[in-house]
Order: C-alpha cells, then sequence, then structure tokens
C-alpha cells in the first residue's frame, strides 16, 4: 500500500513537468524553446542570456542534461587553439566531489531527483524507466512569481471496504491535482530537450 501511494505522488509530479513541457513546447508568439540532440552550449548560452533578464535563472534538470553542463567549464590556454581547453582546479574539484557544476555561467545548477521505478521497462526493454521524464533542462528565474501553477485539493485519502462476492478487503486511493503554465507567459521558463531521450507522455 505504502508503494501505491509512493506511484501515486510521483505520476503527479511526472503530470507536473510533462504539463510545463507542453505549454512551454506549444506555446505562440516569444518562447525560449529549444530541441537539440545532446545538450548544445550554444543553445544553454542563449537561452541563458534572454531568461536572465526576468532573474538570475536556475539550471534545473534530471543528471542526463545537468551533467552534461560539466564540458562547458573549460578556458582556453591558448586563444584560438580549441584543443588546449582546461579546467581550474577549483572546478575539478566541484565535479570529483558531487560529479556535477555548482554553477554555470552565475546560474545555479540544480539536480532534479529522478529515482527508477522498478515496477516498469523502458521502450528497448533494457532499463527500467524513470519516474520523472530523462532529457528536459529548465532555466527557471529566481526571486519571481512562476507562471507555473499547481493545485491540490486536499491530500492522499484513501477509502477501504469489503467486496460483496469475494469477501476480499479493497482499498482505494484518490489524489486531485492541476497544473499548467499561465497563458502568455510560457516565456518565463525557458528549457532545452535533449532529443536523444523520449517524449515525456502521459
Amino acid at each position: 500500500m505504502e508503494q501505491v501511494q509512493t506511484d501515486m505522488m510521483n505520476k503527479a509530479m511526472y503530470y507536473v513537468v510533462n504539463e510545463m513541457f507542453n505549454a512551454i513546447k506549444n506555446a505562440t508568439g516569444v518562447k525560449y524553446f529549444a530541441e537539440t540532440e545532446g545538450i548544445t552550449k550554444s543553445s544553454v548560452d542563449d537561452i541563458i542570456t534572454k531568461i536572465r533578464r526576468f532573474g538570475q535563472p536556475s539550471i534545473v534538470g534530471d543528471f542526463s542534461v545537468v551533467s552534461q553542463l560539466n564540458d562547458f567549464a573549460g578556458f582556453q590556454a591558448v586563444a584560438g587553439d580549441a584543443s588546449s581547453t582546461k579546467l581550474p582546479q577549483s572546478v575539478m574539484d566541484e565535479i570529483r566531489r558531487t560529479g556535477l557544476l555548482n554553477t554555470y555561467k552565475g546560474s545555479s545548477v540544480v539536480e532534479l531527483p529522478n529515482a527508477y521505478n522498478l515496477t516498469e521497462l523502458n521502450k528497448a526493454g533494457d532499463n527500467f524507466k524513470t519516474y520523472l521524464p530523462e532529457g528536459l533542462l529548465f532555466f527557471i528565474p529566481q526571486g519571481k512569481k512562476s507562471p507555473l501553477q499547481v493545485f491540490q485539493k486536499g491530500g492522499l485519502t484513501s477509502m477501504n471496504g469489503n467486496d460483496i462476492i469475494t469477501g476480499t478487503e479493497i482499498t482505494r486511493f484518490d489524489m486531485e491535482i492541476g497544473a499548467g503554465v499561465a497563458k502568455g507567459q510560457e516565456h518565463q521558463i525557458g528549457l532545452i530537450r535533449d532529443t536523444k531521450y523520449e517524449l515525456p507522455q502521459i
């Protein structure tokens, strides 16, 4: 029963992330969205430049995408020679300790915890699914009201009863949740989707 409750809460969070992805991707007018194979430095730099005008952003995503930012931390020891890229000692220590950069161009890098769902396999059948979508990198400005709104009515409720025919005891769990991004304000959250990963689906 505890696993059922955990699964319901995780599916609710998946729903929230999925709604945010769809709202930003399908927005009309100005939006800061890119789909690339792998997270590219040019896309990250472009979206940071645009989103930063709303406030200093946090870069948030699954380990699969935030770990790709490690490759952008170097500097060229010899100007114009791309093969001479070096990392400062402080950055190497940071990556050694946590596996990730803490900041990129003044923006905090935040890993979104994303555990395996041990009850479902991925499409290829060679690994478990994750509870949240992989391959999504969000740029969320700090210190202002977010256009993402999440509503939950009550908590997770349960009801117990006996099946008249079989006599077995049945437990039912219910949860009411809604999420959406304010129409016309989708541009306040930036998003890059790594196309190497499946599209999020509900």
